[in-house]
């Protein structure tokens, strides 16, 4: 079977140019992110997640806000 395979020309790896072929942007870690969110969503778990991780974000806000106000006084 692998002796009669075949590329196609022109698809090959060794054909890639640089300035004609779009390369993927996305880096290991957007996948990983985006399938733990596909995960998430599909086991309906993401509302709690992201209310979590909103007052996270809300508690982290505050201590900036208090700390840049003793940074200036």
């Amino acid at each position: 079977m692998i002796a009669n395979y075949s590329c196609v020309s022109g698809k090959k790896y060794t054909d890639f140019a640089s300035s004609q072929d779009r390369v993927a942007t996305v880096g290991l870690g957007a996948l990983i992110a985006g399938g733990v969110g596909a995960t998430a969503a599909k086991t309906r778990i993401i509302l709690p997640i992201i209310l979590v991780l909103l007052a996270f974000l809300k508690k982290l806000l505050i201590f900036l806000i208090v700390g840049l106000g003793f940074l200036k006084s």
